[in-house]
């Protein structure tokens, strides 16, 4: 329990509501992305887009700290990289591909979490890490074990599932390490960098532009709305507990992701899926209350 007059106990709180908000947003975003991209604009445009809002929302509640980024251009610089590389990978993955699978191997990013902290901030992780990592992995071999493998469909998914989980792990602990920065502008630097490399892959490979004005708009809406209160939320939540509850919690939106694809999308859930998913959710959760 919290204890009255505990001003810490009712930040540690009100950071637990805010991750909580932001995991189950982030569980339900392959919606709102599925619902732009079925309007007709593309993926990478609808993921710049989307960033593109949430970015102009955060440079309007950053611009009186803007300043501040002198202070640490490359960890800002560095935080906007590999949250740019996440959410354009798991963005492609939930909207070509199934939504569980892409979401499963996305968590691992709890145990990667654990490893970068490890090596980036010097908080080693407990023993039974490896041995959880090893777990996550026969999870992964059974998720996408067999025949599936051959198939170049699940292939793809699964290696965007996989590089957002690490860009997202990276994402955390330069989140941790930045904490003396002003939250605006580390949320800035989480956005500002996805809608410039989405536009760059979709030059790149010829992606069609939307076709009409009204789809953008609703894009720049929903990316300001949603991605920039489920961004807000989680980088609040972050950077102000411990990697390991913030890993534990963030599983949320694994279950969140996979329910609400079964459900709305009437994605099948095999025994793979099962199994793999199980595997690598109890890997996460070992690892977390390890710490």
């Amino acid at each position: 329990m919290i204890a009255a007059g505990d001003p810490g106990g009712c930040e540690r709180y009100r950071a637990l509501l805010a991750l909580t908000l932001g995991a189950t947003l982030c569980g339900l975003y392959w919606l709102p992305l599925r619902l732009v991209v079925e309007a007709g604009v593309g993926g990478l445009w609808a993921v710049a887009l989307f960033y593109g809002g949430a970015a102009l929302l955060g440079l309007w509640f950053a611009r009186d700290q803007l300043a501040v980024a002198r202070r640490a251009p490359w960890r800002l610089l560095g935080i906007g990289v590999s949250a740019a590389c996440s959410v354009i990978a798991v963005s492609l993955g939930v909207i070509e591909g199934a939504v569980a699978p892409v979401l499963i191997l996305f968590y691992l990013a709890p145990l990667w979490t654990l490893l970068l902290g490890w090596v980036l901030l010097g908080e080693r992780p407990a023993r039974l890490t490896l041995a959880a990592l090893v777990v996550a992995l026969l999870g992964v071999w059974t998720l996408l074990g067999g025949a599936a493998l051959a198939e170049g469909a699940a292939w793809r998914g699964a290696t965007l599932g996989l590089v957002a989980g690490v860009g997202l792990a990276l994402t955390t602990v330069q989140v941790r390490a930045a904490r003396h920065l002003p939250a605006a502008t580390r949320n800035l630097a989480a956005w500002s960098l996805a809608p410039p490399l989405a536009l760059g892959l979709a030059v790149m490979l010829d992606s069609p532009p939307p076709p009409a004005l009204a789809p953008v708009l609703v894009a720049l809406l929903v990316g300001a709305l949603w991605v920039g209160l489920m961004m807000a939320a989680l980088q609040y939540g972050m950077a102000r507990l411990p990697l390991a509850l913030s890993s534990l919690v963030l599983l949320l939106e694994l279950v969140v992701g996979v329910l609400s694809a079964v459900w709305l999308a009437g994605e099948p859930l095999g025994w793979r899926e099962l199994l793999g998913g199980a595997a690598i959710l109890l890997a996460g959760v070992v690892v977390a209350r390890q710490r």
